[in-house]
């Protein structure tokens, strides 16, 4: 493993807390877009005070930069700052400088962050349009917050995505292909993909960097569910305003960050927040324009002059920067070893509350070295943690003169009373080229009789002051643990808040179908008997009627009671469904059987419709019932051809994923759209927007009735004057036959 990459240590399968931890911890700077650090770069080598101004202006419309700059001045000062303005005045125009010398800039598909796949410019715009909007919001929600740290909340919401995609560019790029087929919320796709949310990573990387608990708090809960918000925007602060500038910039569509759906409508989230027309109206008035202002100032639409040799600078004063780390702390390291234990009181003393666990092991490994060193010179050595379920341990190096090195090692299992530390190690072998276990000494380090971790220094080393000091280093590693194990129990009840909320709606369609099924059962059992005598007496009239007058009546009354009837079966339909009959469908020929079956259907405009079909490549085959699915897809065509003027087509297409475990089957308009309410009404057995000639209002819930009896799922997406698309989700059927895509 190299000593110290450009990207921080790379991982293998999901991120676990600790790792996600050891990547923060070796971020020292996010990317910013290389035509914004080179212009920013530009203004910091003119002295004058118009330029300091307007490098302020356009460091706070920067989220990376913004970020960097509130790090590098709360790490110098006790008292937090935040905004980018404040943290600009505390800096000195050199700091200021040798910041932007060593930024990671973004500068094309061919850049480190390009494999990510997530759109630069597109994701600066949704972050300021975010901005603008939580400002506006801010001055008349809740006036007592400062608008310039709303503004600051705002632009810095999303750079947990920044962080992900800089990280670990290859598995974000899987997590934006699956978003952009599946519509679900990004944060789903990155927890199923990396192990990690955006959400998450914002939190870990705001209180690293100490942006201060407001802004790790935005980042973290933005998309908190609106049941776990209180009433007030004065108690719930800046998380709900810019939970509700988020929804808003998505609404308006002003730039991109990579997201699926938002997970609240912007109507529920205002009402929630006491948010008015008025308020929601101001935050959004004019915002795509207010948002190509601040784009006009970081020269997103600007090429950027000399990228190649920008980049070259940049790793080069990247390089600088470390190797200045490096001396640094050799430097420091000369101390004697008084003083090295001097130093490992303070670190115990100064373990603060809020301390992470690689602060820790790095802080224990610095210490033993300069305790366990000779001639008042410190030496290398080795901290590791063991993970709570025995499978692994992360381990740090802290050499002289050098950048600390990490790494992960698979275990046999728990650790037993008397085993040795290669005795441990499912490979030791991989450890010699780390520290080599045969020429030093081991100690470890346990906490209420548990073994949390261990400490290795060189042979020779004073063993009876390494042991004393292991006692302490012990119960500073199980206290944070411990806290550690709170935090994780924490954000696990914030996860499980929002799939509550998420259930929600499913326990109150279940709720609904039931009442429904209560309902049709005793219409059934109490109508049908009179319907049906209703029926057979109004039929024997009829036929004895003597004039045709008499006879249109009692057919009239014959055919109203079969409607009553026909009502009855289809509740039934909806509320209980047959079991499906599963068997393999090919996509392609699903599609075109439900298209000729409407136009071979007596709907009054099948014969003025064009059906367009469109499929995917190499798809699979579905595993549903025929039936139940050819009638959904029917009726989805059939609500189309209501929504707009004759002749215009209907597209019917069908893709998968890359696996193949997924078809999405999409059926498609260019009417009138719909909006909000009627979107989430559409599904609400008998609701219709048709204000005359309605029909009954159970043909799109039964149709997804019968998706999820197949063990798929629907959803709409549409918006007024831009057409609708229903989405079925179905599992496919894998080449081999050999299983299914959940749900």
């Amino acid at each position: 493993m190299e000593e110290r990459a450009e990207r921080p240590t790379a991982l293998r399968g999901k991120i676990g807390p600790h790792q996600l931890d050891l990547i923060v911890g070796q971020t020292d700077s996010l990317p910013t877009l290389a035509v914004v650090a080179a212009r920013a770069l530009e203004l910091s080598r003119a002295a004058t005070a118009p330029a300091s101004e307007a490098l302020a202006g356009l460091v706070s419309c920067d989220p990376a930069l913004t970020a960097r700059a509130m790090a590098l001045a709360n790490a110098a000062c006790p008292e937090a700052v935040a905004t980018a303005r404040d943290a600009m005045a505390r800096l000195s125009p050199d700091v200021v400088r040798s910041a932007l010398l060593s930024a990671r800039v973004l500068d094309g598909p061919s850049a480190p962050a390009g494999e990510s796949g997530l759109d630069g410019a597109a994701f600066w715009r949704h972050s300021l349009a975010v901005a603008v909007a939580a400002e506006r919001l801010a001055e008349r929600l809740a006036p007592t917050l400062d608008a310039d740290e709303a503004f600051t909340a705002g632009l810095l919401h999303d750079i947990g995505k920044l962080l992900l995609a800089w990280a670990v560019p290859k598995s974000y790029a899987r997590v934006l292909a699956a978003a952009r087929v599946d519509m679900r919320p990004l944060a789903d796709h990155e927890r199923e993909v990396l192990g990690v949310d955006h959400l998450l990573a914002g939190r870990r990387l705001a209180r690293r960097w100490r942006l201060g608990e407001t802004i790790e708090n935005v980042l973290w809960l933005h998309h908190q569910p609106i049941e776990a918000m209180p009433a007030s925007p004065a108690r719930y602060g800046l998380v709900g305003i810019v939970s509700l500038a988020d929804a808003l910039a998505r609404r308006e569509r002003v730039g991109s960050a990579g997201s699926g759906p938002a997970g609240t409508s912007c109507d529920e989230l205002a009402d929630r927040l006491g948010a008015g027309r008025e308020a929601v109206s101001a935050a959004t008035d004019a915002l795509d324009e207010a948002v190509e202002r601040y784009a006009r100032r970081l020269g997103l639409d600007e090429p950027v002059r000399g990228g190649g040799c920008w980049r070259d600078l940049s790793a080069a004063n990247d390089e600088l920067g470390r190797l200045n780390d490096r001396l640094a702390r050799a430097r420091e390291a000369l101390a004697v070893q008084a003083e090295a234990f001097e130093r490992f009181s303070a670190f115990s003393a100064g373990l603060g509350p809020r301390a992470e666990l690689p602060d820790v092991l790095r802080g224990l490994a610095e210490a033993f070295g300069a305790a366990m060193g000779f001639r008042g010179e410190p030496t290398a050595a080795v901290v590791y943690s063991l993970d709570d379920d025995g499978t692994g341990a992360e381990a740090v190096r802290c050499s002289p003169g050098r950048e600390p090195l990490w790494r992960a090692f698979p275990l046999n299992g728990a650790p037993g009373e008397d085993a040795s530390l290669r005795d441990l190690l499912a490979e030791p072998d991989a450890w010699d080229d780390f520290l080599a276990l045969g020429a030093c000494s081991h100690q470890p380090l346990r906490c209420a009789g548990q073994w949390l971790g261990g400490v290795v220094v060189p042979a020779g080393a004073r063993d009876d002051v390494c042991r004393a000091l292991a006692t302490v280093a012990g119960m500073a590693m199980g206290i944070v643990r411990q806290r550690c194990r709170a935090e994780a129990l924490n954000e696990d009840l914030a996860r499980a808040s929002r799939r509550l909320a998420e259930g929600r709606d499913a326990l109150i369609d279940a709720e609904t179908v039931a009442a429904v099924e209560d309902i049709a059962t005793g219409a059934a059992h109490e109508l049908n008997n009179p319907l049906a005598v209703v029926s057979g007496r109004a039929q024997i009239m009829r036929d004895k009627a003597r004039s045709q007058r008499q006879r249109t009546a009692w057919q009239t009354i014959a055919d109203q009671a079969q409607r009553i009837s026909e009502v009855i079966e289809a509740l039934m339909e909806f509320a209980r469904p047959a079991p499906p009959e599963p068997a393999r469908i090919d996509p392609a020929e699903l599609l075109t059987a439900a298209a000729e079956a409407f136009a071979s259907s007596d709907h009054p405009q099948a014969a003025t419709w064009k059906v367009d079909i469109e499929v995917g490549e190499r798809l699979p085959q579905i595993r549903a019932d025929r039936r139940q699915i050819q009638a959904a897809i029917r009726e989805l065509i059939a609500n189309a051809a209501n929504a707009g003027p004759p002749g215009t087509a209907i597209r019917l297409a069908a893709r998968s994923d890359e696996a193949g475990a997924v078809v999405l089957l999409t059926v498609a308009d260019d009417g009138p759209g719909m909006d909000a309410e009627t979107v989430a009404r559409a599904f609400t057995p008998f609701f219709s927007a048709q204000k005359a000639g309605r029909r009954r209002g159970l043909g799109l819930p039964t149709a997804r009735r019968y998706v999820e009896n197949n063990g798929g799922r629907m959803w709409i997406d549409s918006r007024p004057g831009e057409g609708t698309i229903v989405t079925l989700r179905l599992p496919g059927m894998l080449e081999n036959g050999g299983g299914k895509a959940e749900p």
